[in-house]
């Protein structure tokens, strides 16, 4: 448990601190209130897998991303998994209205949220592993990394029916609403 603080800690750019202390006390009562104003919810795909040099097809060109990071990333695999993740529209909304009354608490909020988003995504993770029964994977590769750009984002939320299924959209700019929210891809062998 004291992981989740001490990377709620990384997010706000602290590399030691009492671990002790109305601070940590602020940061820990901050997650427990998180947790209670999410709504985490995740879905995935697992699709066949093809490499052509920079190009990535899933399902039998259903999909097609065009990105030599992320065929070098997936390199080997035969299958990969399409994550969604989202901790749902309160979040974004606690945030906003942390911002316009307490800034210092909507900080801390705002790096809470960013460290559960991953861990709801790392529990995604666990069940494709588990559902997929690979026997490698590689680690969630998400839009905005490498040549990987966020105009996939609206490929990947029309894939998996995410605006439906948990209430995940993206907008013009290909940002993701909630914003709260990852997308990912994993490969998997």
């Amino acid at each position: 448990m004291m992981e989740r603080y001490e990377n709620v800690l990384r997010y706000l750019g602290y590399t030691s601190i009492e671990r002790s202390g109305a601070f940590i006390e602020q940061v820990m009562a901050l997650f427990d209130e998180l947790v209670k104003d999410s709504v985490p919810r995740n879905i995935y795909g697992i699709y066949d897998l093809e490499l052509k040099d920079k190009r990535v097809v899933l399902g039998k060109g259903t999909v097609v991303f065009n990105s030599g990071h992320l065929a070098g990333h997936l390199a080997g695999c035969r299958e990969c998994a399409v994550i969604a993740v989202t901790l749902g529209l309160p979040v974004d909304k606690k945030i906003s209205y942390y911002q316009s009354a307490d800034m210092s608490r909507a900080v801390i909020y705002n790096a809470c949220a960013n460290v559960y988003v991953e861990e709801v995504l790392s529990y995604a993770a666990d069940q494709v592993r588990k559902d997929a029964k690979a026997g490698y994977n590689t680690f969630p590769f998400s839009p905005g990394y490498g040549d990987l750009g966020l105009e996939v984002q609206k490929e990947i939320i029309e894939l998996l029916q995410t605006e439906k299924s948990i209430g995940l959209y993206v907008n013009e700019r290909c940002l993701l609403i909630p914003e709260k929210s990852i997308t990912a891809i994993m490969g998997l062998k």
